[in-house]
């Protein structure tokens, strides 16, 4: 028995032998190589560019398609391609194949190109005032479409260090000279893409009515008469002091006119404060009075006296009636004995009642810087409506709930911030004389003489802790 024998027949062999039997040359079945296509990883924009070269083997006929082998293939002897229309944001993986001259077409080489989102959104809409009459105006814009509501501004120029804001206003913290001023807006998108700039400009006039101004503003002399002026009415009887009417007040836009109107704001500044200063002693001790276990029967029994003046002893007044009814609620619910605490959670909204009694805080008129006394007390008179303490308030509006003496509470009311609060007066450093009015520790309140306080620090030192929290 003969053995099967197997034989390996090379291409070449099968090549000499049929160019021997029939004397042509064999067909080429070999293909060419893949093409080497490249392009960009992340191109910066949606129509992005793909080259490709020939690994040999082929006639430099190529072919192409983009994103897929199973369509219609572009022929062509270009060794790049670039679309004509917009790719949309994600992978595109173009394919090349190369023929040879026996019409044999290679597999593919690919390249992946990673378009991302490049467009940027519109430059932002920037407005303002063409001419300001003051030092820092204010710049607002709002978006021209495309963008997440992220914005950088720079004043100026375009080409130091931008400031990312979501607001949509500007004003300079400080004050700008005169001349052009120029802000820039630009708005992002949620790709990271910036816009070109958006940008107003203003004119500032820094006139003589400014200058004026800053002169009277800074008089000193006229803030402490504004405040000596409210520290020294006695009240019930004594004449209201005010003398911020006196101040003359021009129509225009001269070095006079922002004169007497700086020297009137200082002088109502002062005013304020000392009532303000006198609002703060007078809940502290408030405060210490109504902490006591006999806090209902003070309560029930106490009548505020309204001045309506503002002065001093008015605010001293209006703040032991406030302070007077905090001290009690946190003596009822066992809170410490902490009338700073309970001072600021007034200030910053809350409003207590007690239902035993059937009132509670905020059932006073509150004085409000730059307001004539004179004008107000009138008012006061023709609107009042009367409870055991004189006259009430209007009340405030919203709930602030987030104290704990929310739980004593049957009535919640949130302050309603009206002009002229301590965070837009100035408060100057007290001068000697100021200082020794105030450095006091008196055993027993004006208010209520029947009881001696608990408190050890003076006037003074309270006002001091007052001012240091107004910068916290």
């Amino acid at each position: 028995m003969k053995t099967a024998r197997s034989y390996a027949i090379s291409l070449a062999t099968i090549s000499f032998v049929v160019l021997f039997l029939t004397g042509c040359p064999p067909f080429d079945y070999m293909p060419p190589a893949a093409p080497i296509v490249t392009g960009t990883t992340l191109a910066n924009g949606t129509t992005p560019t793909w080259s490709w070269s020939s690994s040999g083997g082929g006639n430099g006929t190529f072919s192409y398609q983009l994103n897929g082998e199973t369509g219609e293939w572009t022929v062509t002897t270009a060794t790049t391609y670039t679309p004509d229309f917009t790719l949309p944001i994600g992978t595109h993986i173009l394919y090349v194949q190369e023929s040879d001259s026996a019409g044999n077409w290679s597999t593919s080489g690919s390249f992946s190109i990673a378009v991302s989102d490049h467009t940027p959104p519109a430059a932002p809409f920037v407005t303002g005032t063409t001419l300001a009459n003051g030092t820092t105006p204010t710049w607002s814009w709002s978006s021209s479409g495309g963008g997440n509501g992220t914005f950088s501004y720079q004043l100026n120029s375009e080409t130091g260090e931008w400031t990312v804001t979501i607001a949509t206003t500007y004003t300079p913290d400080f004050a700008l000279p005169a001349g052009t001023h120029t802000l820039y807006v630009q708005e992002c998108d949620s790709a990271g893409n910036w816009s070109l700039s958006g940008s107003f400009s203003v004119v500032l006039s820094i006139n003589e009515y400014n200058i004026g101004y800053e002169d009277g503003f800074y008089t000193d002399s006229k803030y402490w008469e504004g405040y000596d002026d409210s520290y020294l009415t006695e009240p019930p009887d004594g004449p209201i002091l005010y003398r911020g009417s006196e101040i003359p007040a021009l129509d225009d836009g001269s070095y006079e006119a922002g004169y007497y109107d700086g020297l009137w704001q200082a002088y109502n500044d002062g005013y304020f404060v000392s009532y303000d200063y006198g609002f703060t002693i007078g809940f502290s001790e408030g405060y210490d009075i109504g902490y006591h276990p006999d806090w209902y029967a003070f309560l029930i029994n106490d009548a505020h006296s309204e001045y309506y003046d503002g002065s001093f002893m008015d605010g001293y007044q209006d703040g032991f009636s406030e302070g007077s009814v905090f001290g009690a609620v946190d003596y009822k619910i066992g809170l410490p004995f902490d009338w700073e605490d309970a001072m600021w959670d007034y200030r910053s909204g809350t409003d207590v009642f007690i239902d035993e009694v059937g009132f509670g805080s905020g059932e006073i008129y509150l004085y409000e810087c730059g307001i004539d006394p004179n004008a107000y007390y009138a008012k006061t008179e023709s609107v009042r409506p009367k409870t055991r303490s004189g006259s009430v308030r209007l009340p405030r509006e919203g709930a602030a709930a987030s104290s704990p003496r929310a739980s004593v509470a049957s009535v919640m009311k949130q302050l309603e911030k009206a002009e002229g609060t301590e965070e837009q007066v100035s408060y100057r450093a007290l001068t000697d004389a100021a200082r020794t009015d105030l450095d006091i520790r008196p055993e027993y309140s004006p208010r209520f003489s029947e009881r001696s306080l608990k408190l050890t620090d003076t006037w003074l030192q309270r006002i001091e802790r007052y001012r240091a929290s107004l910068t916290q």
